[in-house]
């Protein structure tokens, strides 16, 4: 009995065997490979829904605007177009200048001269945000955008653009204008479509005249399909207003209307997919069904681009078709059917 007990005190010395200590390093190794996933996963997942609860008080205050202002729509169209826009300092990625107060936008340039050029004509409409983006001359009968990386535009200037826009007053928390997955130093990711009151330069947009096509703010432009008041709208829980492109934007968020053509790229969120809202308040989660789809939103992660389906992913590609016909119903509606041999549907979520 002796003898045991010396042979078992000198187990409890000796501790775990290496091979002990490996198997529980395994299991360790095995539980983080489980656990580590599910815990990104979640991660996305909350910030997703970050996004689209932002989504929905930015529609909110949309609706609000509309309501303070008899059901007239906020102008989308952020291009200065008229007196109401003023213009920030041309050298947006250089740091403010002295004295520069985002709240007054002092050292601004006013836009004194409407801006007319391709048919803009939102006169007197405040935008929904400022301008986000700089000019390549400081005046505004002659300006024309530059386009640059989005990168490059200093944070002061994109918190002057929310300060001067109509819905500052409204909404005064700087957050909600982006999401927490856009571009690193985005302050603004989220734009309004082309018929909620945007941009119609280019999109083929009927007009009331036979045979043409509308400009931005156009009197002729079809009302049944482009809205400037919140009573022309039919089947909200349908019509697009709000979308996630996960950086700045120059103006509204465009999709023709007569061809498969992407004016402004697919925003690729969260997973391959969108974030949008709708005119009845609710916002969803849409997931992208074709790889085209996808390639074509990440060419434009670093520069703004215009690209047609038929010539980048083929005209047999009726899943990048369906992708496209989504935004395009949720933006312009069904009305006219662009031509293809596609089955396409449309459904909200």
């Amino acid at each position: 009995m002796k003898c045991k007990g010396n042979v078992s005190a000198k187990r409890r010395k000796t501790g775990f065997t290496l091979i002990e200590l490996l198997v529980v390093i395994a299991i360790i190794a095995l539980l983080m490979a489980i656990l580590l996933p599910a815990l990104g996963k979640a991660r996305l997942a909350g910030k997703k829904a970050v996004c689209l609860n932002s989504l929905k008080q930015l529609t909110l205050t949309w609706a609000t605007f509309s309501s303070a202002n008899e059901d007239k729509l906020v102008n989308a169209n952020v291009w200065p177009v008229n007196s109401e826009t003023t213009l920030p300092p041309a050298d947006m990625a250089a740091p403010p200048p002295a004295g520069y107060d985002p709240h007054t936008g002092a050292a601004a340039v006013p836009c004194t001269e409407q801006y007319c050029a391709g048919g803009y004509k939102q006169t007197g409409e405040k935008p929904w945000v400022g301008p986000g983006f700089p000019f390549t001359q400081p005046t505004c009968q002659n300006a024309g955008w530059s386009f640059p990386n989005p990168k490059q535009v200093h944070e002061i200037y994109q918190r002057w653009a929310i300060i001067s826009g109509a819905f500052w007053p409204y909404l005064k928390d700087e957050k909600i204008y982006c999401c927490p997955t856009g571009m690193k130093g985005q302050m603004i990711t989220y734009n309004i479509v082309d018929s909620m009151n945007g941009c119609t330069v280019s999109r083929q947009v009927p007009s009331t005249r036979q045979g043409e096509t509308c400009g931005c703010g156009d009197a002729v432009c079809d009302k049944s399909i482009w809205y400037k008041n919140a009573q022309q709208i039919r089947k909200p829980s349908e019509k697009l207003v709000f979308i996630d492109e996960g950086r700045l934007s120059p103006d509204s968020y465009a999709v023709r209307y007569n061809d498969f053509w992407y004016m402004d790229a697919p925003p690729i969120r969260h997973s391959d997919g969108a974030t949008i809202s709708f005119a009845d308040g609710h916002s969803a989660y849409w997931k992208w069904k074709s790889k085209c789809t996808v390639r074509i939103g990440k060419l434009a992660e670093e520069e703004k681009i215009s690209i047609g389906l038929d010539d980048y992913c083929g005209e047999s590609d009726c899943a990048a078709k369906q992708d496209f016909w989504k935004l395009r119903v949720g933006t312009w509606g069904p009305k006219n059917p662009i031509p293809t041999t596609c089955t396409l549907t449309f459904d909200i979520d």
